[in-house]
């Protein structure tokens, strides 16, 4: 028997790598350094990209 899709897990995937656009201006303050905000940035695709796997994962077992 095939498991239904998890739809609200591709969607929780995708939000992380939609916050980038929002929270890049925010960290234009002279304080962060560039190396915090690619850190912020690679964190944010990082999680994106594990939930996309773990969402392919789950539908196809």
């Amino acid at each position: 028997m095939k498991k239904a899709a998890r739809p609200r897990l591709a969607i929780a995937a995708i939000f992380p790598a939609a916050i980038i656009p929002i929270t890049l201006p925010a960290m234009q303050v002279g304080a962060i350094s560039d190396v915090v905000r690619g850190v912020v940035v690679g964190v944010l695709l990082g999680t994106s990209l594990l939930l996309l796997i773990l969402a392919r994962k789950l539908r196809s077992c």
